[in-house]
């Protein structure tokens, strides 16, 4: 009925107390958690191709599929016409570029990504909406890249340096910060 405590169930056997047990295990959960993370192989690397900002790069830690978007600013030199053919020139003009895909990773939950990214004046620099907007040459500033995969997302923002096309038949290759 009664135990003495030299009549232990397990002797030589030390209780280890249910809170450590629930640490380790948190902590190695954690740990996984961790690894399992969206990050870079490679990249991104930004260029420029037909005034379009291309972005590429390789992604691993992905469990599924993952939607990739790239968001960036700058400006662009070029000039405005009419349906009367006449020409106005435009420098500086905001422009901003918005593109996205989605990718499906290899059993290893890698990646490659690819997406361009076309450039729209914003807002449009004609004097109204009966001009066009044909852009000469674009400089791209900055650009954000967020990838979200199930309920994991990474978000960065790249100060773009060397990055300004002026002939849309020579690809240009950025240089990145961070």
């Amino acid at each position: 009925m009664f135990k003495l405590a030299s009549q232990k169930r397990n002797p030589g056997l030390t209780r280890v107390p249910t809170r450590t047990i629930t640490t380790l295990l948190v902590i190695t959960l954690a740990a996984v958690a961790a690894y399992a993370a969206i990050n870079y192989k490679s990249g991104p690397t930004f260029s420029i191709s037909t005034f379009d900002l291309i972005t590429t790069g390789e992604l691993s830690g992905l469990g599924g599929a993952a939607h990739v978007t790239v968001d960036a600013v700058g400006t662009a030199d070029g000039s405005c016409t009419n349906k009367g053919g006449n020409v106005v020139p435009v420098h500086a003009a905001t422009v901003s570029a918005a593109g996205s895909e989605t990718i499906h990773p290899d059993s290893n939950g890698r990646s490659n990504f690819s997406v361009t990214a076309s450039p729209v004046a914003s807002p449009n620099p004609c004097p109204n909406g009966n001009w066009t907007f044909d852009i000469d040459q674009v400089t791209y500033t900055s650009a954000t890249v967020s990838i979200t995969a199930g309920s994991q997302s990474l978000v960065n923002t790249y100060t773009l340096t060397n990055c300004t096309e002026t002939d849309p038949n020579v690809p240009v290759s950025c240089t990145r910060t961070p």
